[in-house]
């Protein structure tokens, strides 16, 4: 896919979970345009290089870092190498957010677990902002937030990750209402059932031992997934990264120049 876009190539993007499903597609879709691209990545080194390299190849400057969101001064250091690198960071995707049971009812998750859940999310996410707001308001930045289509219409067993991601959509708005007087533009994109993530289910075990993991193997998940596609009116199936990486390219886009505080579904119709 190509993208006839206005997307700025002095500076850089920053984008939160390069290496996951919906990241990996933004990255990508970025590269396409040019820009000079920093990700992050949780855990998998192999992955997060081979990505570099892939960019690199196709005449991408780019670069990876292994950050733990929660950890403040991490991110401040992340960022600070970033900057010292490309010069400034005019864009902020998040496109990150831990796996969950998605066999279990709201009320039946481990109390540690949701502080985990909002922890890595919420505060995450806060942590991130607060380190790059100086970069945001100096240069008139933009910032995506990826989110669930879980807030426009509920659905059993998805509250752990909707509930977390609710807080993330009231913050980009206040982003957006508060650092409009800077030039700074936010929105959210609620994200569907995509061929990656949640909706790349196969019959592999899971556990909930190490934060983070979902159990979503076997039967269950293979029912899941079925139930789901059911229910996307355009075509009954999962989305592909590049339809969600062109929404996410717009928003950070010249052509999206007069576009801040909206929530945007991508989502095949799901939750309508």
């Amino acid at each position: 896919m190509t993208y006839n876009l206005t997307v700025r190539r002095e500076g850089a993007v920053f984008i939160i979970g390069g290496t996951g499903g919906a990241g990996s597609a933004i990255v990508r879709a970025f590269a396409k345009t040019g820009a000079n691209i920093a990700f992050t990545y949780n855990s998998n080194e192999t992955k997060a290089n081979a990505l570099v390299n892939e960019l690199e190849s196709e005449g991408v400057t780019a670069s990876a870092s292994k950050l733990d969101i929660t950890d403040l001064q991490a991110v401040e250091q992340c960022i600070s190498s970033v900057v010292k690198r490309f010069g400034h960071i005019h864009t902020v995707i998040y496109a990150s957010g831990p796996m969950w049971d998605n066999t279990l009812q709201l009320a039946d998750v481990k109390p540690s677990f949701m502080e985990f859940l909002v922890k890595t999310e919420l505060f995450g996410f806060f942590n991130v902002i607060s380190a790059t707001k100086e970069q945001m308001r100096a240069n008139k930045g933009v910032i995506t937030v990826c989110t669930s289509f879980g807030n426009a219409r509920r659905f059993d067993r998805d509250g752990q990750s909707a509930v977390p991601k609710a807080g993330l959509e009231s913050m980009a708005l206040y982003l957006a209402a508060e650092e409009a007087v800077y030039g700074v533009r936010a929105n959210v994109v609620r994200l569907g059932w995509f061929n990656f993530g949640m909706g790349a289910i196969d019959k592999t075990e899971a556990s909930l031992d190490d934060p983070g993991r979902a159990m979503t193997g076997g039967e269950a998940g293979a029912e899941a997934l079925e139930w789901m596609t059911s229910r996307i009116r355009l075509g009954n199936r999962p989305g592909r990264g590049e339809e969600l990486a062109s929404m996410v390219l717009y928003l950070s886009s010249e052509q999206a120049s007069y576009v801040t505080g909206q929530i945007t579904c991508v989502d095949g119709g799901i939750s309508l």
